[in-house]
């Protein structure tokens, strides 16, 4: 990864639901709270309590620690969600993409509907990091094809269009935080992003998000193309990267449990493995 200061430009202002810019997440008081965590669990013996304390333990980047006490957990109390989330999201940031897809499609078995529907699109990232560069691309990732004019086109109708935008900016946008450019993966989802904003009415909205594809590594005539055809000159907007963690080489991104004293402004998710509290 690159972290090219700078790079991300011309993203509209008032757009969410639309540009994926990620949330600004301030991480504080680990060590406080993981006792405070401890303590509750010991007081009422609540799983809820250790999967946080795992969290953070991710967080701070001591995996095999983090992996012990998650699998610890399954094997008491298993078939939760959050467990087999953290788990796949745990191996996928130590490099183990197996395990990690292994995990991740637990997951949505236990519950489809996470994520707004969208971890499919997870599954396929994975799929797609252990096959390789070759398959970081939309066809791969979300069986999509917009055409190869200056303007993207589609058969879809447009409640399956929007549906899949809203699945494709979900998962990007609890993504980008994490990932610096270039990202052959997020590069490619991007671009998928773009067209189906675009042929779903927000011209202005997909030009800035060409231009994300772009800065994630994207190069394709297509892509500048579209680029250019596409309308829009807009205030800049930053994407918001995670600062270095420790202990932590190969961090590309979290997608964890809520953690919601961990995070200000969120019930804390980080490239959400939420739970499903109340769902």
């Amino acid at each position: 990864m690159n972290d090219r200061a700078g790079s991300l430009r011309d993203v509209p202002v008032n757009t969410e639901g639309y540009v994926p810019v990620g949330h600004t997440y301030h991480v504080m008081g680990f060590d406080s709270r993981m006792e405070e965590l401890d303590s509750l669990w010991k007081k009422t013996k609540n799983f809820d309590y250790r999967i946080d304390y795992g969290v953070l333990l991710v967080l701070k980047g001591e995996y095999e620690k983090a992996e012990k006490l998650f699998l610890s957990i399954e094997k008491k109390k298993p078939g939760m969600y959050a467990t087999a989330a953290n788990v796949g999201t745990l191996y996928e940031l130590m490099g183990k993409n197996e395990l990690a897809l292994q995990w991740i499609k637990k997951a949505v078995a236990i519950d489809p509907m996470s994520h707004n529907g969208s971890e499919w699109i997870h599954v396929k990232i994975l799929e797609a990091k252990i096959g390789g560069d070759s398959l970081a691309t939309g066809r791969f990732l979300l069986n999509v094809n917009f055409g190869t004019g200056e303007v993207p086109v589609s058969d879809l109708k447009p409640d399956s269009l929007e549906k899949l935008r809203l699945a494709i900016y979900y998962q990007l946008n609890e993504r980008v935080y994490f990932i610096r450019p270039e990202d052959k993966i997020v590069a490619a989802l991007m671009f998928e992003l773009a067209n189906v904003t675009w042929i779903t009415g927000r011209e202005k909205e997909a030009h800035a998000i060409y231009q994300l594809a772009r800065d994630y590594g994207l190069k394709d005539e297509l892509l500048e193309k579209r680029t250019a055809h596409s309308s829009g000159k807009s205030p800049i907007v930053k994407v918001p990267h995670a600062p270095e963690l420790p202990n932590n080489k190969a961090v590309q991104w979290i997608v964890i449990s809520s953690v919601s004293v961990v995070v200000l402004g969120i019930a804390a998710f980080l490239y959400t493995r939420k739970r499903r509290r109340g769902n």
